[in-house]
């Protein structure tokens, strides 16, 4: 099926019986469908422009997806609305009428139009790639099969909030260190902005000889005063650089995600995170019934590191070619041996879906003690790297201090 590129789209208008003024933001390919699809809701368009993306899209940092929280909140309204006998048409109007979240109805609104069209709700996801991820679309196309969309909105629910879950996990791992790293910087500026020159005039004036470490902090210091804007641009230059190439560039990227796995703790971590989010998509498909091969090929998506991704398609691959689940895996040598074992164990027992499930019990654990572990390393390292800084300083600054007091004469 075709795929079209999506804009948003910034739209005022009112309803058509009661006059009420409405605004808000929709997606659709152009303008023509916005003013379509806002009369099956008996809107008047008064007006429609394109919202303009700018530099920070390009560079990825901002983007049209919903937050997890909406995305959560949506499968929610669609599954209480579903068991409560509501057909599907109407609950996403429903939504769209009375919800108070202005993004989730404005994607109820395009999902109602696309379906008016002719389109299944699973296709009409799929053209929300940006905002329902290829999974979640391809069990709503196994549930529309089987008419049990209910239950499978239930299911999105469930691993929506796992993964609010992971990334909360996440989080943690990572608010400690940008805290210290905010504070190094913070301190580095403020010292070598502002104190050190203070001091700097009382030690010249003097007029005695400096060691090496004070010379060192006084250079560092007039650098940093007299081309901090060449700093920052160079800085920026850099980052706006590598972004540009790891966009660019497969192998730039396959590179970086396979340093990243190599680095002490990080790495760790992140392979972690990768299988529990593997191991726990492959459950769900599997628990729907998913042939075995499209479960493993549908839930290598939603690895993010290249590496491990890689190993996962080369397993699917062995699979096809006739191997044994637990062979498959094993030949890629990126996981761990239980699990391998359990793998094993699950498929000879016909009880795999089973085997999945405890198997994500453990991987969720597993990145819960991976955080713990992570904060442990980091603590201890950024805590040496502000103190060394600290003592720099200190030692630089009220050495020769010291010093010259020592030499006055009274």
């Amino acid at each position: 099926m075709k795929k079209f590129t999506l804009n948003r789209y910034n739209y005022k208008g009112y309803k058509i019986r009661t006059g009420k003024f409405v605004s808000g933001i929709i997606a659709a390919k152009n303008e023509q469908e916005v003013v379509e699809t806002l009369k099956q809701y008996e809107i008047e368009v008064i007006d429609c422009k394109r919202e303009k993306e700018g530099v920070w899209a390009f560079i990825g940092l901002l983007n049209n997806k919903f937050s997890l929280t909406e995305l959560l909140s949506f499968y929610t309204l669609m599954r209480q609305l579903l068991k409560a006998g509501i057909p599907l048409v109407q609950s996403l109007e429903k939504i769209f009428e009375h919800v108070g979240n202005a993004t989730i109805g404005d994607v109820s609104v395009s999902l109602r139009a696309k379906i008016g069209n002719g389109l299944s709700l699973s296709e009409a996801m799929k053209e929300h790639p940006k905002i329902f991820p290829e999974l979640d679309a391809a069990l709503v196309m196994a549930a529309e099969e089987t008419g049990d969309l209910a239950s499978v909105f239930e299911q999105l629910s469930e691993k929506v909030e796992w993964l609010i879950a992971l990334r909360r996990n996440i989080r943690k791992a990572l608010i400690y260190p940008a805290i210290v790293l905010s504070l190094t910087v913070a301190f580095i500026i403020v010292m070598m902005g502002y104190t050190v020159p203070e001091i700097v005039g009382f030690l010249k004036s003097q007029d005695m000889e400096l060691p090496l470490y004070t010379t060192a902090l006084i250079s560092t210091s007039e650098f940093v005063r007299g081309y901090w804007w060449m700093i920052l641009g160079g800085v920026f230059t850099i980052v706006l650089s590598i972004v540009a190439l790891y966009r660019a560039s497969e192998s730039f990227r396959y590179r970086i995600d396979q340093l990243s796995l190599g680095i002490p703790g990080v790495g760790e971590f992140l392979r972690k995170v990768d299988i529990a989010r593997f191991v726990y998509t492959l459950a769900t498909l599997y628990k729907r019934e998913y042939h075995l091969l499209d479960g493993v090929v549908v839930s290598s998506r939603v690895v993010r590191n290249r590496v491990i991704r890689s190993a996962v398609e080369t397993a699917a691959v062995n699979l096809r070619d006739g191997d044994e689940l637990s062979y498959a895996f094993a030949k890629t040598g990126e996981f761990s041996h239980i699990t391998i074992c359990m793998l094993g164990v699950g498929a000879e027992s016909g009880r795999l879906d089973e085997t999945l499930t405890q198997l994500s019990d453990i991987y969720d654990k597993d990145v819960e003690d991976a955080v713990k572990n992570l904060i442990a390393m980091i603590e201890p390292v950024m805590t040496v790297v502000l103190g060394g800084m600290i003592l720099w300083v200190a030692v630089a600054v009220f050495g020769p201090v010291y010093a010259s007091f020592e030499n006055m004469q009274f």
